[in-house]
């Protein structure tokens, strides 16, 4: 039985052994590159954690200390969504630079930046920052795509799509999403207005963004240049005047 235990226990450490390495080797991969870095004695890209942590998430927060939740968010799936500037601001800038800072755990050595200088140099040098396993594991269940693979097949799959995905269009959708979301801000207001409400909520939401993109794609695809209309343009004095 002893010589089992010996076993086992000789496992665990080599096991941890690994997360431990990792740790430091990321530390001082960090500190060599210059910018702001919080450091996380977890592995933020094992697959446990990140199947767990994402429904977790409500319990975590009523549960942890402020301080702690605080930290641990950030290794959490889609913290951006939730705490958008907040971790630059309150972490990163202290340590002199606002727009980016950088996750040193027992995975992968993380960099998030708000900084769109740093951005288009990540984006122009594809086989240094590279897709994480992980995220080619869940989205691509469907088939690869630019956002799953790496090295040559990501440059096959940007290949395919270069004809139909360029700055051209790109400006196209992107004033034509602006345009859409607008008119349907638009009526949900106007909405609000006639409930007399000071919010607006709507059951059919998904159906206007659902509108909202098909003419997106006629914009993109033909040349249509039809927005969202909205009774709010003809109404927008009566609508301020009510709400405000």
């Amino acid at each position: 039985m002893p010589i089992y235990v010996s076993i086992i226990g000789t496992l665990v450490l080599v096991y941890l052994s690994v997360f431990a390495y990792r740790l430091l080797h990321n530390i001082k991969a960090a500190r060599r590159i210059g910018l702001p870095f919080l450091v996380y004695p977890i592995s933020q890209n094992n697959i446990i954690w990140v199947l767990t942590s994402v429904p977790l998430r409500p319990w975590l927060r009523r549960t942890l200390p402020t301080r702690i939740w605080n930290r641990l968010t950030l290794v959490i799936y889609g913290w951006e969504f939730h705490e958008k500037r907040r971790p630059f601001d309150e972490y990163a800038a202290p340590q002199g630079d606002d727009r980016s800072f950088l996750l040193a755990g027992c995975g992968t050595l993380e960099l998030w930046t708000a900084d769109p200088v740093i951005a288009s140099e990540v984006l122009q040098r594809t086989s240094d920052f590279k897709v994480p396993t992980i995220t080619g594991l869940l989205l691509a269940q469907f088939g690869h795509n630019v956002f799953t693979t790496n090295g040559a097949r990501w440059a096959k799959q940007r290949k395919v799509i270069a004809s139909v995905i360029n700055e051209r269009i790109s400006k196209t959708v992107f004033d034509a999403t602006i345009c859409q979301t607008t008119g349907m801000l638009d009526e949900l207001l106007l909405t609000a207005s006639e409930k007399e409400r000071g919010f607006a909520e709507s059951n059919v939401l998904f159906d206007m963004i659902k509108r909202g993109h098909n003419s997106c794609a006629s914009r993109g695809r033909y040349g249509h240049k039809g927005c969202m209309e909205s009774r709010f343009r003809e109404t927008r004095a009566r609508v301020h005047n009510d709400i405000y």
